[in-house]
């Protein structure tokens, strides 16, 4: 996938290994079409977004810049906490896929 303002966003698309990336993005195969289905959006905006969460933690242990920001950008620190929460969701979705794909291999 590719973003002309950020770059690339790599997607995993291995089926033979059972990548996290399949289950994240809710990837199918169907093999007769020779189709692959990706349901889930795919975020190729994630530099901006660690832009976003590295000048708000920056700003948050400057008081006196937060200040200032709040005036002019009061948007930044609701935009960094939507950031880091949707990260946190997607982290424990992999751990728990991850924890998933051990235990199948334990007990096949």
């Amino acid at each position: 996938m590719y973003n002309l303002n950020t770059g690339f966003k790599v997607v995993s698309l291995n089926r033979d290994i059972s990548h996290p990336d399949i289950a994240a993005y809710n990837v199918s195969f169907d093999d007769e079409r020779h189709e692959i289905l990706i349901k889930k959006p795919i975020d190729i905006n994630s530099i901006e977004k660690d832009s976003v969460l590295a000048v708000a933690n920056f700003i948050e242990k400057n008081p006196e810049l937060k200040a200032k920001v709040q005036l002019t950008n009061p948007d930044i620190f609701k935009k960094a906490t939507v950031i880091e929460q949707e990260r946190n969701a997607d982290k424990i979705k992999r751990v728990q896929f991850e924890k998933m794909q051990a235990q199948k291999k334990k007990n096949p």
